[in-house]
């Protein structure tokens, strides 16, 4: 009874650090790594979410280079939408991207600045076959460079770098741990296929606990996220990560799911294969004890 508690425990204890160490994991490898970062920029450019942010910025720095076009201002957003995935403004917006999480994961201090310039070709081409006289009076803009800048003051930015580091060190220590804890657990208790079984529910409902903290971040954080200028992209580089969880929680379910059904097989299958074409056993003959005699009757009462 004790080594089951026991064993019991370190089940639990090893399952919850584990999740615990997946999480950090996951934030680590895809939130705040600058690198899977930069990789998603093609992503963010073409999200409409994020278009819809900049465009109209962009629009009105060129603008303001070329006033005469102010009318126009519309037509031109719409053009800058369309030139936001050009591989000159891809390379720009991936410096900037990765600017903005040195400062928020690195303790970084940099400004944020974002060349719009790299914009100014490509919505030109864009404009070409619609309005060619629009066009060249975009490329004017190109002209006064100074003055097609994003800037993102750092002040502006989360100061996340103290919890980055202790994520960094904590999710290898909590998922070592767990582990471990797992394989005591697995070999203290008496019934291995019974602690198999065990062991694949509770991870399998981890993974249901973390999905509903996935639901409520999706519903209630998200939305609370910037959603002007540059900063838009933040939200969606979480949404993209969010999706790179999704994926990780399934495979915890899944691997759960085996583990408990390995563990039911291991448990069953003596039963399963027994021979039970044999007839029963029979059982040992008992020795049937006598019963005394009966005795005088005693009438001295009557």
């Amino acid at each position: 009874m004790v080594r089951r508690m026991l064993a019991g425990t370190l089940l639990l204890t090893g399952v919850v650090l584990g999740q615990f160490g997946a999480m950090g994991w996951w934030f680590d490898r895809e939130v705040a790594d600058s690198t899977r970062v930069a990789e998603m920029t093609t992503t963010v450019l073409r999200d409409p979410e994020f278009a819809a942010a900049v465009s109209p910025l962009a629009a009105g720095r060129i603008v303001d280079a070329v006033p005469e076009i102010g009318a126009d201002e519309e037509i031109i957003a719409d053009a800058v939408a369309a030139a936001l995935d050009d591989p000159a403004f891809t390379s720009e917006f991936a410096g900037a991207m990765g600017t903005i999480y040195g400062d928020v994961f690195e303790e970084g201090t940099d400004p944020v600045v974002v060349d719009l310039s790299t914009l100014v070709e490509p919505t030109a081409r864009v404009l070409d076959p619609v309005d060619p006289g629009l066009a060249d009076s975009v490329r004017l803009a190109g002209l006064t460079p100074d003055s097609l800048t994003l800037t993102v003051d750092p002040g502006d930015l989360p100061d996340l770098s103290g919890p980055a580091a202790v994520v960094r060190v904590a999710w290898m220590v909590l998922a070592g741990l767990g582990l471990a804890l797992v394989a005591m657990g697995l070999l203290i208790h008496p019934r291995t296929a019974r602690a198999l079984r065990r062991l694949g529910l509770l991870v399998t409902v981890g993974a249901a606990l973390q999905f509903g903290f996935t639901w409520l971040l999706t519903v209630y954080a998200l939305p609370r996220l910037p959603d002007n200028g540059v900063l838009t992209a933040t939200g969606v580089v979480l949404d993209v990560a969010i999706s790179g969880w999704v994926v990780q929680i399934v495979a915890q379910a899944i691997l759960g799911l085996i583990v408990m059904v390995v563990g039911h097989l291991w448990l069953w299958a003596p039963r399963m294969t027994r021979d039970r074409t044999r007839p029963p056993s029979p059982r040992p003959a008992t020795a049937e004890v006598p019963r005394p005699a009966p005795g005088p009757t005693d009438w001295s009462h009557v």
